[in-house]
């Protein structure tokens, strides 16, 4: 996991990855290929799902690249096609605020990706201050990484603060 923070007006070429890979953009503002990615938007892209190119507006793209595993790095296309596996792509997107929320609840889930049959999903979740919730089970798949995005999580007495991720 690490955060990328794109300068302005820069482009990363469209490529893809030999791993699974979400990204959650936080900050700034641009494109990847013709979707908008402003905060919070999530997007999935399955091992070998081509994407971009990411376009950084006036104040750069930032964004979380999160990862089950290791990956050797971005193939970048047209130069690298030979590498890619067909057959298998899959790329979700997911925008926050599509839902309202009440800021006088407590608590408020957003589902930014709805489920799938292999139990890939995005939740937002939304407290109040001083709220307690419980988190997804994560017992079962290959984890999920929670991404602070605003204020802080605090998970037996530490506090983790804005844009901290965990695992």
């Amino acid at each position: 996991a690490y955060l990328v923070m794109q300068p302005p007006h820069s482009v990363t070429r469209p490529h893809f990855h030999q791993t699974n890979q979400f990204q959650v953009f936080v900050g700034g503002g641009g494109t990847v290929g013709k979707l908008r990615a402003d905060p919070i938007t999530v997007q999935y892209a399955g091992a070998n799902t081509p994407y971009g190119p990411i376009n950084a507006e006036a104040n750069g793209i930032h964004y979380f690249t999160l990862r089950q595993e290791w990956d050797s790095g971005a193939k970048w296309l047209p130069a690298q096609r030979e590498v890619l596996v067909k057959g298998m792509q899959r790329q979700l997107v997911g925008v926050a605020g599509k839902t309202p929320i009440d800021p006088a609840a407590p608590e408020a889930r957003e589902v930014l990706i709805q489920p799938t049959d292999d139990g890939l999903q995005a939740v937002r979740i939304v407290l109040a201050p001083g709220a307690e919730t419980r988190l997804p089970d994560a017992s079962e798949g290959g984890g999920q990484y929670h991404v602070v995005t605003a204020g802080a999580l605090i998970r037996d007495g530490a506090a983790l603060g804005a844009l901290s991720i965990e695992f």
